[in-house]
């Protein structure tokens, strides 16, 4: 596997945004521009870069190379924000998952081939998605009220379990069949616990008091890169314990070269080559705008 480049996009907004590619040369150039901009995803197997609106923009698979067919959805209507939520695409099957404001949750392979079809819970809207074996699992937030729903789906859309909680979502990454390591916020503080999908329950592994999580990024099946306001933090799950990476760094995006153990931090506009694990800065480049999401792209 060989990195190809990055991916580089602005936060999400409801103005004008460019996606801008970074090549493993280091050559900058604009990917695409889009009306407006609320999620976005990479498969580096089928070559498609994922995008979605936040209004009036469509959910489009747009090629990353030249052997990739490009395929789009528009909104369901355009007369409110957040027309597309928790696009995603997900490691263990490759496929793109995004959620739409009419409640619908859909699954995709690369070229446009239909794959799942559920729908939220009743006056909730999906915000994250992941694969859990043959399930898939959600996050749902009650459109009145906030309160957040663990919702899983059999294959068929058909809704298998509920689990409530009370925390802010961040991030989750799946450890085997039945259970995630969940990054979230509870009260402005920093919470790690493990989400046990079909038994229920979701132990705490570790917490930061007074500090909001504000990215994560996964190294491997165990270390996992923590962005907190203004420092970063290596946490190995297996023995629980986080360690300080780097202390004066607040970054707005984390990502991670699985082919050349490359960590990435954006701060503004500007990109962050750094040693996972030293913390080190090792190069940087910038672009036009701000950075809140990179996203690795590789030849596989």
């Amino acid at each position: 596997m060989r990195l190809l480049g990055l991916f580089l996009a602005p936060p999400f907004t409801l103005q004008q945004a460019t996606v801008h590619r970074l090549d493993a040369d280091g050559t900058s150039s604009v990917f695409t521009t889009i009306q407006d901009f609320n999620g976005i995803g990479v498969n580096s197997r089928t070559g498609h870069l994922f995008v979605a609106g936040a209004r009036y923009a469509p959910f489009q698979a747009l090629p990353a190379t030249d052997l990739a067919n490009p395929w789009s959805i528009p909104p369901t209507s355009t007369d409110q924000d957040d027309q597309f939520t928790a696009l995603t695409v997900d490691p263990v099957d490759g496929r793109v998952y995004f959620a739409s404001r009419d409640g619908r949750i859909r699954g995709f392979t690369g070229q446009g081939s239909a794959q799942f079809n559920a729908q939220c819970l009743v006056d909730h809207r999906c915000q994250a998605i992941v694969v859990m074996g043959t399930e898939i699992v959600t996050w749902q937030e009650a459109i009145v009220g906030g309160a957040s729903t663990i919702v899983t789906y059999t294959p068929a859309g058909t809704v298998l379990d509920q689990l409530p909680l009370q925390e802010e979502h961040i991030a989750w990454f799946q450890r085997s069949a039945s259970q995630l390591v969940h990054f979230a916020n509870v009260d402005g503080s920093g919470l790690i616990e493990e989400l046990n999908i079909q038994q229920g329950g979701s132990p705490d592994l570790r917490s930061f008091p007074g500090e909001p999580i504000r990215h994560v990024v996964r190294l491997d099946a165990n270390a996992y890169i923590i962005a907190l306001p203004d420092r970063l933090m290596r946490f190995d799950h297996v023995s629980h314990v986080a360690t300080e990476l780097r202390s004066g760094l607040p970054t707005d995006a984390l990502a991670y070269d699985v082919a050349n153990g490359a960590l990435y931090a954006a701060q503004g506009s500007e990109l962050l080559t750094l040693d996972p694990n030293t913390g080190a800065t090792v190069a940087n480049a910038g672009v036009s705008g701000p950075i809140g999401h990179i996203l690795p792209y590789f030849n596989r």
